[in-house]
């Protein structure tokens, strides 16, 4: 016996220091993420001529370790996302250089953790770390020690974040969605450059990952909450997979990543967001919006319209009660509304639907149908004329300001418009109208808004 027990204790010993202990720090908030705006959904055709495969990898930092600290939401949004974002936007590819550029987990995690949690080791909801990168940015992964739990944030600081910022954020899928839309939405995001980032259900044998995950453990069960980066999409490598950069070093998985199959995918991840632009690298750019409205009937066919004085006009009155579909397409990104005023100055609200759906149109073409492609709205308000109004905006706009003070000010509709945005908007002499479409074109504009008005008479 006294010479089983030394072997027994090395066994235990070597177990030990080849077992590591991955910490992850994701609190779930079901209630929070459906809160959180939706990117609006595409016409079927967008999803449907996607590539085959797709990696932002090349923009990617060296994968770091979060240790014993419970900062997983700041590594995935601030260290992966933003850093990966801003190495698209500055067509930054070289490995090391990204990395001395990365931007600080820590930073936001400070931010957002409990105030109980002095050793950040409570973990985060993912929705607070984009608050924080919105209101606040965040500083380089240089900028503060310690790395992942900063005591203390000067104001220096405070002030070399403020040039990392992003305008907003959104949720690709609602938990509820079928397995096929999430899958599309994600690609469809990762094939526009958009890393996204996931809150997964977090099984013991993701620890185990290497080049692929397999999960061995019953998806209906709740594990830890984790987040990560999906950094690129394959839908030939293992049927169908996601690559992921996680935040557990280069020792881990493949080098840092691993696959998450599609299947799997649809089974343990629970949460899906956008970085929607980096204001730092994009405030200064000048406004170059393009796009294309239709009006469609019950019969699938146009409306014909003539342009006259800076509106667009139905050549022939429609009847009051006649449905349509509205097609809107942009060219650019940009965050776009639309909404809809008659004689009496009253204005309703046509896209976003409502606050849960979110304005932004990002990508390089969007395209979507109201209400949806299967069905058509009413939007005579009740009077002979109305009026449909589309912004294209550089900025996120108070729309339910606009359309107050729209309602409140004298003059024409166009007028009224055109007042009410003042300095913002583009004159009509620096659109490109198409006098036949209802089509525009604007090129390096010093303004940020461009306005399209259709004017639609109604007989009774």
């Amino acid at each position: 016996m006294k010479k089983i027990i030394p072997v027994i204790l090395f066994l235990l010993t070597v177990k030990t220091t080849f077992t590591q202990n991955f910490e992850t720090g994701l609190k779930f908030n079901d209630k929070e993420y459906k809160n959180v705006p939706l990117k609006a959904r595409l016409t079927n055709s967008l999803y449907s001529n996607m590539p085959e495969t797709y990696s932002l990898k090349q923009y990617a930092p060296v994968p770091k370790n979060q240790g014993e600290h419970g900062t997983c939401t700041g590594w995935a949004t601030a260290y992966a996302g933003m850093t990966i974002s801003e190495s698209i936007q500055q067509n930054r590819k070289n490995k090391e250089l990204t990395t001395e550029n990365a931007l600080s987990p820590g930073f936001v995690y400070k931010q957002i953790k409990n105030s109980s949690d002095t050793w950040c080791r409570l973990g985060a909801s993912l929705k607070d770390a984009f608050e924080i990168l919105k209101t606040k940015g965040v500083c380089k992964y240089n900028d503060i020690n310690p790395i992942n739990c900063p005591q203390f944030i000067s104001p220096a600081i405070f002030s070399k974040a403020e040039k990392h910022k992003i305008k907003d954020y959104a949720k690709l899928f609602n938990i509820s969605d079928p397995k096929t839309f999430k899958i599309n939405a994600v690609k469809k995001s990762i094939s526009q450059n958009h890393p996204v980032i996931i809150g997964m259900n977090t099984p013991e044998s993701f620890e185990k990952a290497k080049d692929i995950w397999i999960p061995e453990e019953n998806p209906a069960e709740t594990y830890n909450g984790h987040a990560l980066c999906i950094v690129g999409y394959d839908d030939n490598k293992y049927q169908g997979s996601f690559e992921v950069i996680n935040s557990w070093g280069t020792q881990w998985g493949n080098n840092g990543f691993t696959r998450i199959s599609y299947d799997t995918f649809n089974n343990f991840v629970k949460y899906a967001y956008e970085i929607i632009s980096l204001e730092t690298i994009t405030e200064n750019k000048n406004f170059s919006p393009s796009g294309n409205i239709q009006i469609i009937k019950a019969d699938s066919s146009e409306n014909n319209i003539k342009f006259i004085d800076g509106i667009y006009r139905l050549t022939e009155p429609r009847e009051s009660k006649t449905p349509v579909r509205i097609i809107i397409s942009s060219y650019c990104p940009a965050f776009v509304y639309a909404f809809t005023s008659d004689e009496t100055k009253k204005t309703f609200t046509v896209f976003p639907p409502n606050e849960k759906i979110s304005p932004a149109l990002n990508y390089e073409i969007n395209k979507i149908a109201i209400p949806d492609e299967n069905r058509y709205i009413k939007i005579n308000n009740g009077e002979n004329k109305n009026y449909l109004c589309i912004l294209f905006s550089q900025q996120k706009l108070n729309i339910e300001k606009i359309k107050n003070e729209t309602e409140n000010t004298y003059g024409s509709f166009k007028d009224r418009i055109y007042y009410v945005l003042k300095d913002k908007i583009i004159q009509p002499e620096n659109i490109e109208f198409n006098q036949q479409k209802i089509n525009f074109n604007v090129k390096n504009s010093e303004k940020n808004i461009a306005a399209i008005i259709i004017e639609i008479e109604y007989t009774d």
